[in-house]
């Protein structure tokens, strides 16, 4: 974050990013997920729980994880997921030559604008000026809202001619504003995230085994998503399974006759029979309707 901000902060001042800080931060941030991928994702995934106005430098740093995590699970070698890790740390960097009033709406989830638009050519432009950056990071940046119906932006730049990395990269800064902004009605949910990609996916938006592979790592249902089950209790998911995506442990907080519970029981939806029956999950809740800390119920 501070490698992040710093590279940022300068842009607005005429300083040249630094690519060595930005290789060595993106080499860190590969080590650290190769070694740990399960606990990196369910980090991450907390961190979003308690970030009520997460930044763009929170943005970045988390799409670049997120980027290496899924690029991980489809088996790229460490120098390719570099790579990536670079791009997602340096994807939005040309927002910082826009006004930055424009800007801050934008990540307050209060509104957009074509002028917004302009921050990818912008950010190529700056990466190009360097030319220590390989063209394979500045064309995943340049192609990072382009997708594979020839919807996004710039114009002209998607379809099907769409490199690997800059289709994985677009998608993955997708499901990090959906989450974060989201739409008029505000951030989704991770799990309504991550079904809305996988619809957009099976309509040609995005390579479906993208997809597939961010379901893999960060499960149907993630870490803090708040559930309704079967049985009617309404409950906080806290691990996934690691071979049953659709039977994680969560932690019910409110009984089936709707009241909160006076100390929230833990399930194993995978093991857990003690009510004759098989629980499952039956959907997912809107967490800003319940005065839950999520974050502390899962760590908990």
């Amino acid at each position: 974050m501070v490698a992040v901000e710093g590279a940022f902060e300068g842009v607005k001042t005429g300083q040249p990013i630094s690519q060595p800080v930005a290789h060595s931060t993106a080499q860190a941030l590969v080590q650290t997920t190769v070694d740990n991928p399960g606990l990196v994702a369910e980090i991450l995934l907390l961190d979003s729980l308690k970030q009520f106005e997460k930044t763009l430098y929170a943005h970045v740093v988390d799409t670049a994880v997120y980027s290496i995590l899924v690029g991980l699970q489809l088996g790229w070698d460490e120098e390719a997921l570099e790579a990536l890790g670079v791009a997602g740390l340096l994807h939005d960097v040309g927002y910082m030559r826009l006004p930055q009033n424009l800007v801050k709406t934008h990540w307050e989830g209060r509104g957009d604008s074509v002028l917004l638009q302009k921050h990818v050519v912008i950010a190529e432009a700056l990466l190009k000026r360097h030319a220590q950056f390989s063209p394979d990071i500045i064309r995943m940046v340049g192609e990072h809202h382009a997708y594979q119906d020839g919807s996004g932006y710039p114009d002209g730049v998607g379809g099907t001619l769409l490199s690997e990395s800059g289709q994985l990269l677009g998608l993955v800064d997708f499901f990090d504003e959906l989450i974060t902004v989201g739409g008029t009605a505000g951030a989704l949910p991770a799990a309504l995230a991550i079904r809305q990609i996988y619809h957009d996916a099976h309509k040609g938006k995005f390579a479906p085994r993208y997809i597939e592979a961010m379901i893999r790592i960060l499960g149907v249902f993630p870490v803090g998503t708040v559930v309704q089950l079967s049985t009617g209790e309404q409950a906080v998911v806290m691990k996934q399974h690691p071979e049953i995506g659709l039977k994680p442990r969560v932690k019910i907080f409110r009984g089936a006759d709707g009241k909160m519970l006076e100390a929230a029981q833990v399930c194993d939806l995978s093991q857990d029979v003690s009510l004759g029956h098989e629980i499952s999950i039956a959907k997912v809740l809107n967490p800003t309707e319940h005065s839950l800390d999520l974050a502390e119920m899962v760590t908990s």
